[in-house]
């Protein structure tokens, strides 16, 4: 690890396990541990569970995923992630915003909800329910087009 630029190591920090990180090819993970004797993280990828990869090369291609990301929320606890989803459904507009900035366009919320959270009949239901609610919240900015981000205004 003396090898790694500080910015690579600032990086490991967040890579502990039970956190959550970012491959670009295998997707979204969940760091399962940490073995420095090997120099090895294994993480639990969507499509490739109890992965090895070499410290050096986890610090260059992993991003961490902070806890409050979507993602973060859907894997650490689906229930209550669905819960927060029926009882407070634009909050989860504003989450996705927050998550992805200019990459939260409704295509890729669709993508990341319906028929993993929710069946896609049941996702559709709750985005009308979650746009109508959106109202109330002066700084959230829907798109017209399913390919453009949902924004945040700045200020009040």
């Amino acid at each position: 690890m003396e090898l790694l630029s500080p910015e690579l190591r600032a990086k490991l920090r967040d890579l502990t396990p039970g956190n959550f990180c970012q491959h670009r090819s295998w997707g979204f993970g969940r760091v399962q541990r940490f073995d420095p004797a090997l120099g090895q993280i294994v993480i639990d990828f969507d499509r490739k569970a109890n992965h090895p990869m070499q410290i050096a090369y986890a610090a260059e291609s992993l991003t961490p995923i902070p806890a409050q990301h979507l993602l973060s929320q859907i894997a650490s606890d689906k229930d209550a992630f669905i819960q927060k989803m029926k009882k407070e459904p634009a909050s989860i507009l504003r989450l996705h915003a927050e998550s992805f900035g200019d990459q939260a366009t409704l295509e890729r919320l669709e993508a990341e909800l319906a028929d993993k959270v929710l069946p896609h009949a049941e996702y559709k239901k709750w985005l009308s329910s979650a746009k109508r609610g959106s109202k109330k919240d002066p700084q959230l900015v829907l798109p017209t087009r399913k390919n453009e981000p949902v924004r945040i205004r700045e200020g009040n």
